[in-house]
């Protein structure tokens, strides 16, 4: 399936395929790139059937194409109209989304034919799994869920099998300054809830109530704030990325643990080093603080499988050998347990070492045997086992975007490698103005 996109923000059309593993956004600032990130983390998650009452029991239905063609455009007009402005923390009228398009195409009903998805219910004294099987295309729910709430279930267990086959996080960019400073967000929204209470049980001001309770920030950002918030003695490691953790805590130096005196939130991050020594975050590097957010999803959020992880500027703060590991454990994080990671950087270091992998999967696809050299070099993991088709990469270009596609020459990252060229030939330049200094001095000697 593929999302299309008209007049979003900056972009003016484009495409985005849904069915990737790895996805790569590049290109300019403001140019789209985290609006994009944050729709595709959107979709899924909450929908209402306005507009489609018409449509009839949906338990048991034999769907047809045109009926999820129906239903999907249902959820398109949903999206526009009621949940992006609230994603964004904007009014529906904002430019961003004033004249966006939004719409999906595909063979709707072989995707949704071939999905295999599990949604977990809680009756008042035990949970169950409500499971969408491969290959059928009609939905049944288990005897024991009350008559009034069925419908409801089969249309959030059919979009979200459609738009959600993962649980999705998004790691927002400037992560450093949360593990130090979330517990004050917090703060500063109880004081607005108690202001917003006091207007309300004086002078009924709607304007001052709406101004307050604007957040400040998306709803993506809310979500990492809140997890964070909701952090406490008591939440338990999963265990179920060790692996990737230890390769995390060596580029951070150390591994995050928390404190809090009386088992309940707010708690305090520290560093913990070498030693059993603890720093406090403020006092750690920015890449260790940067990397927390991660660092606590593998630990305590990601589930054992079918995770999409989506990293706004994954490089932020890190030197090139920290931002190669770093590539390592998501791109390692991809190759377990059906799990996707879409991210959106400026850094043609990890765009050549993304370029890397997809020759080592072409390699791997025509069968020859990797040299020694490749197999026990430092900056490769020859374990990883993806396909070509696995990767998206996408420019954005202000206008558009752009999908790169897989060449002779890998993936040519065309505004990373003008820039290359533009450096190159000013250095160029520049030496030979050296050159020229240096030959008339000798000369005059």
């Amino acid at each position: 399936m593929k999302l299309k996109i008209k007049n979003f923000g900056p972009i003016q059309q484009g495409e985005i395929d849904l069915n990737k593993r790895f996805y790569v956004f590049v290109g300019y600032n403001n140019s789209g790139k985290t609006y994009m990130a944050q729709l595709i983390w959107e979709l899924g998650r909450v929908f209402r059937r306005n507009g489609l009452d018409g449509f009839g029991k949906l338990e048991g239905k034999k769907l047809q194409e045109a009926d999820l063609q129906k239903i999907v455009g249902g959820y398109s007009q949903f999206l526009r109209k009621e949940e992006l402005a609230k994603m964004m923390t904007i009014g529906k009228d904002h430019f961003v989304l004033s004249d966006m398009e939004l719409s999906f195409e595909g063979d709707l009903l072989a995707e949704f034919t071939e999905r295999n998805y599990k949604m977990l219910y809680h009756l008042e004294e035990e949970s169950l799994v409500l499971e969408k099987k491969k290959g059928e295309n009609h939905l049944t729910l288990d005897g024991r869920i009350a008559k009034e709430r069925r419908e409801s279930l089969c249309w959030q267990l059919l979009i979200e099998s459609l738009f959600s086959c993962e649980q999705k996080f998004f790691l927002p960019a400037n992560r450093s300054f949360y593990p130090s400073f979330y517990k004050y967000l917090f703060s500063t929204s109880k004081m607005e809830l108690d202001k917003i209470n006091e207007i309300m049980l004086n002078d009924h001001d709607t304007d001052k109530i709406k101004a307050l309770s604007k957040r400040p920030y998306t709803k993506a950002m809310d979500e990492l704030i809140t997890k964070m918030y909701a952090l406490n003695n008591e939440v338990k490691a999963k265990g179920y990325y060790d692996k990737l953790l230890l390769g995390l805590t060596e580029i951070m130096g150390g591994e995050i643990v928390s404190r809090s005196t009386e088992g309940i939130a707010p708690i305090e991050f520290f560093l913990k080093l070498k030693g059993d020594k603890e720093l406090d975050m403020y006092l750690a590097s920015s890449a260790s603080n940067q990397l927390t957010a991660l660092f606590l999803y593998l630990k305590y959020w990601a589930e054992e499988s079918s995770n999409f992880l989506i990293i706004d500027e994954p490089e932020e703060n890190l030197h090139p050998h920290s931002q190669l590991d770093l590539l390592n454990i998501l791109l390692s994080f991809v190759n377990t347990n059906q799990n996707r990671v879409l991210i959106s950087t400026h850094s043609p270091l990890i765009t050549d070492a993304v370029n890397n992998y997809m020759y080592l999967c072409y390699l791997k696809s025509e069968g020859v045997a990797l040299s020694k050299e490749v197999q026990e070099h430092p900056l490769l993991n020859t374990q990883i086992d993806l396909c070509l088709e696995d990767f998206g990469i996408y420019f954005f270009d202000g206008k558009t975007i752009i999908p790169y596609e897989f060449g002779d020459y890998g993936v040519a990252f065309k505004d990373f490698d003008m820039e290359r060229r533009r450096v190159r030939d000013l250095q160029s330049q520049l030496t030979d103005q050296i050159y020229d200094h240096l030959n008339k001095e000798d000369a005059s000697q």
